[in-house]
């Protein structure tokens, strides 16, 4: 668990029914559940502290051997009054790109690398790799309220390729599927 500028503040040892939702090409999902009561080292019942650190908007890191990803918590339920547990539903972090909206936009014969470019001007977010199969293709864009993410999923469908993004570097690569 991390603050939103990537500082480590628990490891969530106690996390239970995970579920993680890969979606190729997409905005992969993850969701948790915490424990509100836990036993401490003297056996007694106490509150959860990682109930209280963990809020919308915080990140979580999931380190699945060599790769690791990062999540955004987008959601925190209850799951009603009697349950005693909350649960947790993240994004991964490329769901930042959504936050960012692009209005008017319109751009005649630009390339997947200009394009791109234009999608993540204003975020924290740069351009990865582009597939050389289409790097010389040239596209028409017109945009009159987007999400700089829903931006960035026309411009790899009118390319024909896969946005990857990468959550450690906060980068977007377009990648053909045969590359993948």
């Amino acid at each position: 668990l991390a603050r939103p500028d990537r500082t480590i503040v628990a490891k969530l040892t106690d996390a239970f029914n995970v579920r993680h939702n890969f979606k190729f090409g997409g905005i992969n999902e993850l969701s948790f559940s915490l424990p509100l009561q836990i036993a401490n080292v003297d056996h007694q019942t106490v509150r959860n502290s990682h109930v209280d650190l963990a809020k919308v908007r915080y990140l979580v890191l999931v380190q699945i051997g060599e790769d690791s990803e990062w999540y955004r918590i987008e959601k925190i339920s209850d799951n009603g009054a009697e349950t005693e547990e909350k649960t947790y539903l993240l994004y991964s972090l490329g769901i930042e790109l959504a936050d960012k909206m692009i209005s008017e936009y319109e751009a005649i014969s630009i390339t997947a690398n200009t394009a791109l470019i234009d999608a993540l001007h204003g975020t924290i977010w740069s351009v990865g790799q582009i597939d050389p199969q289409i790097s010389a293709h040239r596209r028409f864009f017109e945009i009159s309220q987007r999400t700089s993410l829903d931006f960035v999923f026309d411009i790899a469908e009118t390319f024909g390729v896969v946005p990857v993004f990468n959550t450690a570097n906060r980068t977007v690569s377009l990648v053909a599927p045969d590359n993948i």
